[in-house]
């Protein structure tokens, strides 16, 4: 069910933005 749920979250544009700008946050905050 985990990777179901998954792989449906990471069709979403949202959630694939949401997900980028989070690492970015983070590629920020090591800097």
């Amino acid at each position: 069910r985990v990777g179901a749920t998954r792989s449906a979250l990471v069709q979403r544009p949202d959630f694939h933005w949401g997900l980028r700008d989070a690492q970015l946050r983070l590629a920020r905050r090591a800097v």
